[in-house]
């Protein structure tokens, strides 16, 4: 028998972060990824304004948690200015990715510090 495949509803993320919001052990790092997935999803459903908020929590959190030469950090920031240029403007696209510029002073010395380039330079 087979499974009719049904869409996500944006109802699931939100709980799943109304959830992990109020545990006694809260882990900044996945409510990170929480959010970013929340992002994704209201992105593909077309609500860029609720994308772009997500984007920003998680890009906020994954700096706090991580750092800012973390990968967590800039996927999130790049997925941000993603979202900026999909609801088509370009020039606070272009504020977005100066305000937090994935290429960071001097050699890239690792991976995390050239994947947000790479994402953001895919909308320039």
């Amino acid at each position: 028998m087979r499974r009719a495949i049904t869409r996500s509803r944006p109802s699931t993320p939100k709980r799943s972060i109304a959830i992990a919001e109020k545990a006694p052990d809260r882990d900044d790092g996945a409510l990170s990824v929480n959010y970013s997935n929340l992002g994704k999803t209201l992105s593909y459903q077309g609500d860029f304004e609720g994308a772009e908020h997500a984007h920003e929590v998680a890009a906020r959190l994954a700096k706090s948690t991580y750092g800012a030469d973390s990968w967590y950090y800039w996927v999130a920031t790049a997925n941000q200015a993603q979202t900026v240029h999909l609801k088509g403007d370009r020039e606070r696209f272009r504020g977005v990715v100066r305000g937090s510029d994935p290429r960071p002073p001097g050699p890239i010395k690792t991976i995390s510090q050239c994947a947000g380039g790479e994402l953001c330079g895919a909308c320039l």
